[in-house]
């Protein structure tokens, strides 16, 4: 069974706290209402968290030998097609992906980064095997 780790769909920066007299920043009750805790499976938790890091070497090892990524129309399945993919798709626009629902494989999150229209709405579609993915389809949500 693969491990599973329970992660936020909203970071937990500045704008979940306020400030208090002192000065000191304190959570902000009502917005940790809104913020929703996603369990992903650790495949998926490792490749959002070697994505927002924007860590190429990190995500190649969030996959298996034998994984295949489907993305804007094309499918990698070699090594040198998926780094490369990686560095054009994910690292130069810095994306950053931040689940927002989770079922069946299938993350559906805000992604972030320097490309028209960001954020936007994105659905992974994953194949895990163990702690790592073996297959990836990326479309609109």
């Amino acid at each position: 069974m693969a491990r599973r780790r329970t992660i936020r769909s909203q970071g937990r920066d500045r704008s979940a706290y306020h400030t208090t007299h002192t000065g000191v920043f304190a959570p902000d009750k009502e917005k940790e209402k809104t913020m929703s805790a996603i369990t992903l499976p650790k495949a998926i938790e490792n490749f959002v968290a070697a994505n927002n890091a924007h860590d190429v070497d990190a995500l190649m090892a969030t996959l298996a030998a034998d994984a295949v990524v489907s993305d804007d129309g094309k499918t990698y399945t070699d090594d040198a097609g998926i780094r490369t993919w990686i560095g054009s798709h994910l690292i130069a626009p810095k994306i950053v992906i931040t689940p927002t629902s989770f079922g069946n494989n299938r993350m559906v999150a805000s992604s972030a980064g320097d490309f028209p229209g960001s954020p936007q709405p994105f659905a992974f579609n994953f194949i895990i095997e163990g702690d790592l993915v073996k297959g990836l389809s990326i479309d609109l949500a």
